[in-house]
């Protein structure tokens, strides 16, 4: 039996198409979860609630902006862009004043969800609370 690995720019492009599957497989290829929780960790001296936000953060900001397909494969791998906005979203949490903000959809993010109607309500007011 073979097994098909879908390249690299097959996943963005099922990413940018709303393949949730492909998002989590990028996700599980690139270590992204567990390699952000140990940049988190090591990086940030917060409680561990704020830790756990501020991953949340990283992990929405990750998904939202390959969705919308801001990452060009011409200016770098996708392993270097996925770390830089983990790097920064660590450096702003750093900065004094910086408004903390709780979001706590990672497992609605990365787990298969039945009723979409409760993650769409949910994005709803997360989108109104970023605006």
């Amino acid at each position: 039996m073979t097994l098909f690995l879908a390249t690299e720019s097959d996943l963005l492009y099922r990413i940018k198409s709303g393949d949730h599957s492909a998002e989590r497989e990028l996700f599980k290829r690139y270590s992204v979860m567990e390699r952000i929780e140990n940049m988190v960790h090591a990086r940030v001296q917060a409680p561990l609630s704020d830790r756990r936000d501020l991953i949340g953060d990283i992990l929405f900001s990750i998904l939202i902006s390959l969705r919308k397909g801001y990452f060009d494969p011409q200016r770098g791998e996708i392993g270097s862009y996925i770390w830089g906005i983990a790097r920064n979203k660590i450096r702003d949490y750093m900065k004094p004043g910086y408004a903390r903000q709780t979001f706590t959809i990672i497992e609605e993010i990365l787990l298969d969800e039945e009723d979409n109607s409760f993650l769409e309500e949910r994005r709803d007011h997360l989108k109104a609370a970023l605006s």
